[in-house]
């Protein structure tokens, strides 16, 4: 799973989004970069059974990773080699086609295979959520770590205090002049 692509029409009209929505929203949707059993895997409706855990699984792992929640999951299924079936049986919306340019191309024209988009909400209010004007994400990105740091600072001091007055007390880490 990766950050969205910035750009998809189908998605942006499926959401409502604006092209002000997007740039403030998009942190909040998942990519699915790769899918794939193998073909030699014969086990009756693994695929969407691995799609339906990974769904479930995914909201809770990007909030414990990125520190922000995710609202809505995506990704592409190229039809000149795939049917997208176990996406459908999963119960992904199919939402449009992709225009065939890429992500690095600066041009107008079709320079890859057209693909399907494919998109899973996660969650009753997602459209609500991807439409806000502004999250409410909690803590700051890295608030885990000042956390740990404190707490690591109390049970020094505390362990400090069990030894008594004439043990060796913890120093600034910075000189002081």
């Amino acid at each position: 799973w990766s950050s969205a692509p910035r750009h998809l029409a189908p998605r942006d009209r499926y959401l409502g989004w604006s092209a002000t929505s997007r740039k403030r929203n998009i942190r909040f949707i998942a990519y699915n970069t790769r899918f794939l059993i193998l073909p030699w895997v014969h086990v009756e409706h693994l695929a969407s059974h691995l799609l339906g855990r990974m769904v479930r699984m995914l909201p809770g792992e990007w909030q414990r990773v990125y520190d922000h929640p995710v609202y809505f999951a995506e990704t592409f299924v190229d039809t000149e080699r795939f049917k997208g079936t176990c996406y459908r049986a999963a119960n992904w919306r199919r939402l449009g086609r992709s225009q065939g340019r890429g992500t690095k191309v600066k041009t107008h024209h079709v320079t890859c295979s057209i693909k399907e988009l494919w998109a899973y909400p996660l969650g009753k209010y997602f459209r609500q959520r991807l439409l806000a004007r502004q999250q409410r994400l909690g803590r700051p990105r890295h608030q885990h770590l000042l956390d740990l740091v404190r707490r690591q600072r109390q049970r020094l001091a505390q362990q400090g205090q069990q030894r008594g007055r004439h043990q060796h007390r913890l120093r600034p880490a910075v000189a002081q002049h």
